[in-house]
């Protein structure tokens, strides 16, 4: 396993897709900051600790999702899985391997990115807010979680550009399918979806907050791992 995991490493730096996704991040989120700054009472042009804390909603998301679509159908593509199966590794261990490469993956682009920004706010010396902190926290575990969910989409489509297409359609989607729903039954079915990491660090945020949100998060990965485990199970390796 850990042959497979150090394998899924080096496929990761090797491939062009980890650094134009790092680097558009990075581009969108300096753009947004510079725009939206012109904006604000506050003529500042680096606004960036709470236009990073916003910008983290959505954008670094959908590069996280494009990236791991690639990264995941990676050998699929070039028809290389049945080599690896072959050599000994079930399905389970070659999709958890896929994951624990990919969440490492995202924790490193997230982790360039957010001192970037850190760097350049401390630059400019723009107030510090204490709840950013437990904002880029939520954060993080929300895209640890949403990467389970990439890997598990990606695994099953198996061809990079459906995977690309679901894995921004689902997040997307199922939020408003679940809105509808609710407003139709009268029900919380929004409390499901993963947006639900960020409650605990959205009231009142502290320490024992995070490890809420933390504990939420391994939930959601444990989930999305059962589901993983009984499609693979069915899954022909092809």
């Amino acid at each position: 396993m850990n042959r497979l995991i150090k394998f899924q490493l080096r496929n990761v730096f090797r491939q062009k897709s980890f650094y134009i996704c790092t680097l558009l991040t990075l581009l969108m989120i300096i753009i947004f900051t510079f725009s939206n700054s012109l904006n604000a009472q506050d003529k500042s042009l680096y606004m960036f600790m709470p236009q990073l804390v916003s910008f983290l909603k959505s954008e670094p998301a959908m590069f996280t999702a494009i990236f791991i679509s690639i990264f995941t159908c990676f050998d699929f593509n070039e028809n290389t899985v049945k080599n690896i199966i072959a050599r000994g590794y079930t399905k389970n261990k070659y999709f958890l391997s896929k994951l624990v490469v990919a969440i490492i993956s995202v924790i490193i682009m997230f982790l360039i990115i957010s001192l970037v920004i850190f760097g350049l706010y401390i630059r400019n010396g723009i107030g510090y807010d204490k709840s950013y902190i437990y904002d880029i926290f939520g954060r993080l575990f929300l895209l640890t979680s949403a990467t389970t969910l990439y890997v598990l989409v990606s695994f099953v489509s198996e061809k990079i550009g459906v995977a690309i297409m679901l894995n921004l359609f689902i997040p997307a989607f199922l939020p408003l399918l679940l809105e509808l729903i609710d407003k139709k039954l009268k029900i919380n079915t929004r409390i499901i979806w993963i947006d639900s990491i960020l409650k605990p660090l959205s009231n009142s945020p502290n320490t024992l907050k995070i490890f809420e949100s933390l504990g939420i998060t391994i939930i959601y990965i444990f989930v999305f791992c059962a589901i993983a485990r009984l499609l693979i199970n069915k899954k022909e390796i092809k």
